[in-house]
């Protein structure tokens, strides 16, 4: 069961924006996003147990869309429970929209 949510009207460096983010796995909660910091949080529980792993292969997987206009030069910093996602985790898609980029964990 995955989940989409619509964010309007976030705040960043005196600049508004929406942001989509979705779930192909199951259904996101606690979203906050820290207008000071540009941080963006939120939880997906997911069921590990390796049974249903086994049966049935998965790949947790979410993706945020953020404007482009936002990322300019600037770098960003992404990790899952505090612990840092690298390059093969996280993938970075600027072709798909226009004016979006797209991030795929």
């Amino acid at each position: 069961m995955g989940d989409t949510f619509n964010f309007e009207n976030l705040d960043y460096g005196d600049q508004i924006f929406n942001t989509t983010l979705i779930s192909y796995n199951d259904r996101i909660g606690k979203f906050t996003f820290n207008s000071t910091t540009g941080e963006f949080s939120w939880s997906m529980p997911f069921d590990y147990d390796t049974q249903r792993v086994e049966e049935n292969p998965i790949l947790a997987h979410e993706e945020i869309k953020l404007p482009k206009r936002l990322f300019g030069s600037s770098r960003f910093n992404t990790t899952v429970n505090g612990q840092p996602i690298s390059a093969r985790i996280l993938a970075i898609d600027p072709f798909t929209s226009p004016n979006a980029m797209v991030l795929h964990y």
